[in-house]
């Protein structure tokens, strides 16, 4: 995929879920760049899942991360927990990002929520 299709704003073609994380080199768009970062487009590992019983509120888990790099620049690594308290209405997004490379690096981190859908499609769908 190329990240600069529709002038930059491909990104918004990966807009298909519940949650997308932007960033982390930057939120916006700068001159030339992608809108919102790379991390959209940036593969992540799961690295544990499961329930956690030994705590005063039990929780369901997921963790995972997503490394981005490139050469002469960024380097930075997002650790994120998504914690759902059993029996609750509440979901907790736990994230921390690394810098991997010797320098100090600045980031931009953001969500997006997507609450359109389905019913935004469903919407869509009916041509109103």
């Amino acid at each position: 995929m190329n990240r600069l299709d529709d002038r930059g704003r491909g990104v918004e073609r990966l807009f298909s879920g519940l949650l997308m994380t932007c960033g982390l080199e930057h939120l916006r768009q700068p001159e030339g760049g992608v809108l919102h970062g790379h991390l959209p487009m940036t593969p992540a590992r799961v690295t544990a899942y499961g329930e956690d019983w030994d705590r005063p509120e039990p929780v369901l888990f997921c963790e995972g991360e997503m490394t981005q790099a490139r050469v002469n620049g960024e380097a930075l690594r997002l650790h994120r927990r998504i914690e759902a308290p059993i029996g609750g209405a509440t979901l907790r997004i736990i994230d921390r990002v690394e810098n991997l490379g010797p320098a100090a690096q600045s980031f931009g981190l953001m969500h997006h929520l997507n609450f359109w859908l389905p019913a935004g499609a469903e919407w869509h769908e009916r041509g109103a």
